[in-house]
């Protein structure tokens, strides 16, 4: 007993004095259940984990652990905390009891972390639990509150990974936090978790992150965490930065536990599934691009939510008049080898910079066929695209973006696999579905621009040979793409790509 009030004395006194950080002190006894503790970022003072024995916690015998830490945040691009932690491989849980001892402010963090290494920028995956709210009135906290929290690269931002949890009532703070690494059907997910106490188990708190690959993500694509990956306990002051306004916090750590091959808590993910191929194009590598926007002046309605799109489809679908008879309504339809459009503003992931041009729009100030029809470079609004293809997919899982300036929208074999927000900046939205069977399917998507500026680019999210998930323009088999073709007949092939136009009208 007094042996171990020696020992957290020791390290309270050392952390308080500012002794530069060293987890991992000699003589302190880590426990059964780690196999390193360490300080990332070197934060202002000393932090640990100190095995204290064991005690009862929620009813239950179980291992007692003293963790102290000082640090600015797990936040930003770069973190401070300490970490008490296992190397871990597969599909694995950890789970772990707590209690605030003294916290340095409301937005002290402890909880248990998946880490892919201890660099201070490193990514991770945080389910943590913050001290709270301070009830002035009553002069006490009132609960602690969790969040699921991460980095998805390397030297990136912190993100929520969906909303923070909604409690029971009555209920004013977790019992047991959990997080857990789970494949299913051939995808990998972190999944944060809490128990209440009330008898219901487990419950997912924030959102079930899809970490290969991460979507939704601009740039270059993160495989998985690597299967050999750190999995552990973290706590941070959120106080200053290194030789700055510091403190420190503690906590008791009740029963932590890793368990193997875990299964998922909250309900399984759901991804569009196309069954039947159903593309009957010659083998004419490229896309049927087809722009269209109204004239008089008219604009598309921006609300209701999906006003603009049902106007969209008014306006591409035959007779193709927005109203009919619209005068000053452009049109052209062209035949393009990638889909890597621009009219203004921000540009996607594709252009002249990295080997990819961008091309106008069909008929939407043409700066390629006659750079003064209209002047090169205006703002062209309230147009409409659709792009038409056959696409020759494997069995599996598939991932197509759209980084566009507005909203878009894909269909595949008939089946839509995603859309993006309706009104938006240039952006990456991502698609994950499934293909049933083998073969060359139909494929369309619809894009809108309202005001503000324009483009679209078509993207496939594959693995390159060194085994990084990258995006490349949808159709680039030169780059292991999956081959597309124009839903045209053969005689197309004599018209050639780039500044083709057909059925081209002015009004």
């Amino acid at each position: 007993m007094y042996k171990r009030l020696f020992l957290v004395t020791c390290v309270l006194l050392l952390g308080l004095f500012g002794t530069p950080a060293m987890a991992n002190l000699p003589g302190v006894p880590l426990g059964p259940t780690f196999d390193a503790d360490v300080d990332v970022g070197s934060p202002f003072g000393i932090g640990g984990m100190i095995y204290v024995g064991q005690d009862t916690y929620a009813g239950q015998t179980m291992d007692k652990y003293f963790m102290l830490a000082g640090g600015y945040d797990v936040w930003g691009t770069r973190d401070e905390f300490n970490y008490a932690y296992k190397n871990v491989t597969g599909d694995v849980r950890l789970s772990m009891g707590y209690k605030y001892q003294a916290w340095d402010n409301d937005w002290t963090k402890l909880g248990p972390m998946f880490r892919d290494g201890v660099a201070d920028n490193a990514r991770f995956y945080y389910n943590l639990v913050r001290r709270g709210t301070w009830d002035s009135t009553n002069l006490r906290w009132t609960q602690d509150r969790s969040a699921f929290q991460g980095r998805w690269a390397t030297g990136a931002g912190g993100t929520d990974i969906g909303a923070a949890y909604t409690k029971p009532a009555g209920v004013e703070k977790p019992v047991f936090l959990g997080i857990q690494r789970v494949s299913y059907k051939g995808l990998q997910f972190i999944e944060s978790l809490v128990n209440w106490g009330t008898g219901a188990g487990w419950e997912r708190s924030g959102s079930l992150a899809l970490v290969n690959p991460i979507l939704n993500q601009p740039g270059i694509i993160l495989p998985a965490l690597p299967d050999q990956t750190q999995l552990g306990v973290a706590m941070t002051a959120h106080r200053g930065s290194s030789g700055a306004s510091h403190g420190l916090s503690e906590s008791w750590v009740y029963g932590p536990q890793y368990e193997q091959n875990p299964r998922l808590v909250g309900p399984a993910p759901v991804f569009p599934t196309v069954t039947t191929p159903d593309g009957t194009c010659p083998q004419i590598p490229g896309f049927k691009i087809r722009s269209i926007k109204v004239g008089m002046g008219l604009a598309f309605p921006t609300t209701p939510a999906g006003a603009g799109w049902a106007a969209m489809n008014q306006l591409l679908d035959p007779p193709g008049e927005y109203p009919t008879g619209n005068p000053g309504e452009e049109e052209d339809t062209r035949i393009d080898q990638f889909v890597n459009l621009f009219d203004s503003s921000g540009r996607g992931e594709f252009s002249a910079a990295n080997g990819y041009p961008d091309v106008t729009f069909p008929g939407i100030d043409d700066f390629v066929v006659n750079p003064g029809d209209p002047a090169n470079g205006d703002d062209d609004n309230n147009f409409a695209t659709e792009v038409l293809a056959c696409i020759q997919l494997t069995a599996g899982y598939h991932i197509i973006g759209a980084n566009s300036d507005d909203g878009t929208i894909v269909w595949i074999g008939g089946v839509e696999i995603g859309r993006s927000g309706e009104w938006k900046g240039a952006s990456n939205a991502d698609f994950l579905f499934e293909v049933a069977t083998e073969g060359l399917y139909s494929f369309k998507a619809r894009s809108i621009e309202c005001t503000g500026g324009a483009s679209l680019e078509l993207q496939e999210i594959i693995k390159n040979a060194q085994g990084q998930w990258v995006r490349i323009l949808l159709g680039d088999v030169a780059n292991g793409g999956s081959p597309v073709y124009v839903p045209e007949p053969a005689t197309i092939a004599l018209l050639g790509f780039g500044a083709l136009s057909l059925l081209r009208r002015r009004k």
